[in-house]
């Protein structure tokens, strides 16, 4: 829409037209031209004199392209629901085969401009509408809101969406609505623009809320509208099931509708259904001959070769990333000999306690190189390894790679290269040294001690786990990735409160729970009552959320949980312990209960 400020100067209007007419813009920009030129003359003898001058101005306009210029003119202006004729259309009476072309030729219309005019049928209603709706000004927009029809309305809620409106948008879709209209597929349209303006405006759940209310009050093309919406915006969350069912549901609502099935079908996609989508591809493509309607046959086709296309960069993928092809690369990688890493002197941290630097040998560094100077998700990481298998030597580049190892695939033999890995690296650290965290090159060693333990944890290999994290804690006591937590928790779970305790003492916090509660929960089972009654306080007093989510037996997680983006004294931070600890507070009887009455008496101030 346009700001009443707007200048629309004849100068300007045919300045603009003169560039699209010498080529420099295309058909859209002519027609925009043109709807710009009836609004400002708004008498269509004026018009078509302006639209004359335009075509004179311009030095490359021919007769044909004046003749086609004055046809288009025509054609726009009987489509467009005019602002001063209350958005009603005025069309232009039709000029009869021997009368003067209007063009102003001298020569009769079927000499001149009947030709031109038999091929602008793309000149539609919908196509005058949206145009409109481009070039109104803001107070003229307001009018058409009020007082157009339900095509125009559509148009403007279109054009505001696009124009960064949303809201806008929905106002006038919601009003659009709030009736059934008698055209279903303008109405479907209609429903399709309200989806988009609710998802451009975040309002998630509000979009579900009107999908639902239309599918329960409407039926036909409308209801698959609000079913296609609905299936959208579960594939944006990757429910894809839920996607393919709500798609399905579309289709019962209006079984011919091509929209839906490409709903369907991509739904399909996204599971890995690749044999339904091709009978449903097939059905389509079929569907299109019966109904002879070429524009659904060719999105069909185009869809069906893209699938295609898809199948075989999958199979290829396949084959070249296989559990063989990983085995091979992995095997090849292990048998390097191992390089020398270098131990360098640090800086005095503790005393009485040396620090150590280690920097891997220059090759290893350089095979690594490639992997990280990449976008990770543009990475072929099997490629990678394939052309610098010394790259497994750096131990950040080895995790990357079991992250993404098939299941299936060498895993056994990667775990085995990572414990040779990580006691190459520290055979160069004297007894009782440290590794600092500032040394970036070391810090890769580090995440991978800590990572052996966490996989070790996950095998029921207790005693590997706590020696990984103790290990880790021994090389480098500042815990830049977090061992204390995990091990005071797995101490826990294990019933070795005292190791646990003498950990937690080691690293008093009152804002980490695992540290807090557990320093509770230690004394408590050491039976050190009062102990475990001041631990609570101080720990409920910085953490109050906790005990909530230990006490709730089921307990719905917060929303939008990221554990990396854990907020100190959140509900996150206290979902998160819960799922780790919950147990074994409730298999100490009454501990939950005692620990509730204590935060019941310091509520009372007591």
């Amino acid at each position: 829409m346009r700001n009443d400020s707007d200048d629309w100067s004849e100068q300007a209007a045919m300045a603009e037209t003169d560039r699209s007419l010498t080529g420099e813009a295309n058909l859209d920009s002519i027609l925009q031209a043109l709807m710009e030129c009836l609004l400002r003359t708004r008498d269509p003898v004026a018009y078509l004199a302006a639209v004359r001058t335009m075509a004179d101005a311009t030095p490359e306009a021919g007769d044909e392209l004046r003749a086609g210029l004055q046809a288009m003119a025509r054609a726009l202006w009987n489509v467009t629901p005019l602002p001063w004729q209350d958005f009603r259309r005025r069309p232009l009476p039709k000029p009869e085969r021997n009368a003067p072309c209007p063009c102003g030729s001298g020569r009769k219309f079927k000499q001149c401009c009947r030709k031109v005019s038999a091929n602008l049928g793309f000149i539609t209603p919908i196509l005058g509408e949206m145009l409109l709706a481009r070039s109104l000004r803001e107070k003229d927009f307001r009018a058409a809101e009020s007082h157009g029809g339900p095509l125009l309305k559509l148009a403007l809620a279109q054009h505001a969406i696009e124009d960064g409106h949303p809201g806008r948008g929905k106002r006038i879709l919601t009003r659009l609505l709030d009736k059934p209209l008698k055209d279903d597929l303008l109405e479907a349209d209609a429903i399709d623009a309200l989806g988009a303006a609710y998802l451009e405006l975040g309002q998630t759940h509000a979009a579900m809320a009107a999908m639902r209310r239309i599918v329960e009050t409407r039926r036909g093309a409308s209801a698959s509208a609000a079913y296609r919406v609905l299936a959208t915006m579960a594939m944006e969350d990757d429910e894809f099931e839920v996607a393919l069912r709500l798609a399905r549901h579309a289709l019962d609502a209006s079984a011919d509708n091509p929209m839906a099935g490409m709903v369907e079908i991509q739904a399909l996609l996204m599971l890995d259904r690749f044999e339904e989508v091709g009978e449903r591809l097939a059905h389509w493509r079929q569907r299109a001959r019966q109904l002879d309607d070429p524009m659904m046959a060719q999105m069909f086709e185009e869809l069906a070769d893209k699938v295609a296309d898809l199948e075989t960069r999958l199979r290829e993928a396949m084959a070249a990333d296989s559990p063989e092809a990983w085995r091979e690369a992995i095997d090849a990688a292990s048998r390097e000999p191992l390089r020398p890493v270098t131990a360098a002197p640090g800086p005095d941290i503790e005393a009485g306690r040396p620090s150590v630097f280690l920097t891997p040998a220059p090759e290893v560094v350089a095979a690594e190189q490639p992997l990280f100077e990449q976008d990770p998700d543009a990475v072929d990481l099997l490629a990678w390894l394939t052309a610098h298998p010394l790259g497994l030597q750096s131990p950040d580049a080895l995790e990357r790679v079991l992250q993404q190892v098939p299941p299936d695939g060498p895993v056994a033999a990667l775990r085995d290269h990572r414990l040779r890995l990580i006691e190459h690296w520290l055979a160069q650290v004297p007894d009782g040294a440290l590794l600092p965290w500032g040394w970036i090159e070391q810090r890769g060693i580090l995440r991978t001690l800590f990572r052996v333990g966490l996989d070790a944890e996950e095998d029921d290999d207790i005693d590997l786990a706590i020696r990984c994290f103790e290990r880790v804690l021994a090389l480098e006591p500042d815990d830049h990735v977090g061992a204390r937590l995990v091990l005071v928790n797995l101490l826990l779970r294990e019933g070795r409160d005292a190791e646990a305790l003498a950990w937690i003492e080691r690293y008093p916090s009152s804002y980490l729970p695992e540290l807090a509660f557990g320093k509770v929960l230690a004394h408590a089972r050491l039976g050190q009552v009062k102990a475990a009654e001041a631990a609570f306080r101080e720990a409920h007093a910085q953490l109050p959320n906790v005990l909530p989510f230990l006490k709730a037996a089921n307990k719905k997680p917060p929303q939008d949980l990221n554990p990396g983006m854990v907020r100190v004294g959140g509900e996150d931070q206290a979902w998160f312990y819960r799922e780790d600890m919950r147990p074994s507070f409730a298999a100490e009887r009454g501990l939950l209960a005692f620990l509730d009455g204590i935060a019941k008496r310091m509520q009372q101030g007591r």
